[in-house]
């Protein structure tokens, strides 16, 4: 198969139109911080038994097209099978997290850029192809907030972050790897709507940017981006604003031929992000967008598993508890997700 196509090929396995990703994916100091929030023991034990439970969780593989995992879970085995050969089995296309965080840019306390380890990638890139990973997923960050009297995010740092996101992309490629750029402008914070919407339109134009400099075959790309949103602390605008306004981010930014474009949830609370998923995806059709509109949650759809697992570790339930307790939550989330992508098809 030839590269562009093979490349095609895997973002085509993913069915959009009626899948969406599994976000799971928290590295190892974020997942530690989050355990350490319910006072569970962060090892590796039980990490993948958290994880573990979701991907087998029944009917999994009717909404997820495709799981980001960390590098970790990878190489993990659970209930005497490995992670990999449970995905498999479900139809779930293979994919990892391959950023290694953030870093202060240029001394700020605010603005951030990713950690530039891009040397590595080819050789991580080599291996991933062996083991099947069908995509990789690369997140950086506009801070929105003011510093020294400058409004952010800067120019400067967004064309950094673009920068790396689009390199990372070009690596991806040499392997036949879809690449997922994650340019996100994050909820934290008592920004506005419109500061959101202003925000993220400079942060797409300037990583679509970088992609054409590089010339990255756009077809063969994922974009993984945020919905226009006042931050948690912000004032609260109206639904069909937050709608409207992100469909108009993407009219404005995102070229006819990207591969998909999946939202985050960036701290939403779950019932929330399905419901915008549900009514970004109407507007997406009705707006004529040309490419696939997906998700790609990670706190939207395994906090209240997350919270599950926790309280039954803290209750001393026995391992088969757990596993159908965090199960049973996650089931839940789940439906409300795929009923989110049937919806919208519906109507």
């Amino acid at each position: 198969m030839a590269a562009q196509e093979k490349l095609i090929d895997g973002i085509t396995q993913l069915r959009f139109a009626t899948r969406c990703l599994h976000a799971a994916d928290e590295s190892g100091g974020n997942i530690a911080k989050k355990f350490q929030q319910l006072g569970i023991e962060d090892t590796a034990e039980n990490r993948i038994a958290y994880r573990g439970a979701m991907i087998t969780t029944p009917g999994y593989g009717d909404v997820i097209g495709g799981v980001i995992l960390f590098d970790e879970t990878l190489r993990q085995t659970y209930e005497g099978k490995t992670v990999t050969d449970i995905l498999k089995k479900e139809g779930v296309v293979i994919g990892v997290k391959v950023d290694a965080g953030l870093q202060s840019f240029a001394n700020s306390k605010i603005e951030q850029v990713g950690k530039n380890e891009l040397a590595a990638l080819p050789k991580r890139m080599e291996e991933y192809a062996s083991k099947d990973v069908r995509f990789t997923k690369f997140r950086v960050v506009g801070n929105i907030g003011q510093e020294n009297g400058k409004d952010l995010p800067s120019d400067e740092c967004l064309k950094a972050n673009a920068e790396l996101l689009a390199e990372y992309a070009e690596i991806c490629h040499r392997f036949g790897i879809v690449p997922i750029v994650e340019p996100e402008v994050p909820m934290e914070g008592s920004h506005s709507m419109a500061e959101c919407h202003e925000a993220s339109l400079r942060f797409l134009k300037a990583t679509f940017a970088a992609l054409e400099r590089r010339k990255i075959f756009l077809p063969g790309v994922i974009l993984k981006t945020n919905m226009v949103l006042s931050g948690v602390n912000g004032p609260k605008a109206a639904e069909a604003d937050c709608i409207k306004e992100t469909i108009a981010t993407l009219k404005a930014t995102v070229p006819s031929n990207i591969g998909a474009v999946v939202f985050l949830s960036g701290g939403q609370a779950t019932e929330d992000a399905m419901r915008r998923l549900e009514e970004a995806r109407i507007a997406a059709t009705n707006s004529g967008l040309p490419y696939p509109v997906s998700s790609s949650f990670s706190r939207a759809l395994q906090g209240p598993a997350l919270e599950e697992f926790g309280a039954a570790i803290r209750d001393g339930a026995s391992a088969a508890e757990i596993k159908r307790r965090t199960q049973a939550k996650f089931a839940e989330a789940l439906k409300l997700n795929g009923s989110a992508l049937s919806e919208s098809v519906k109507r």
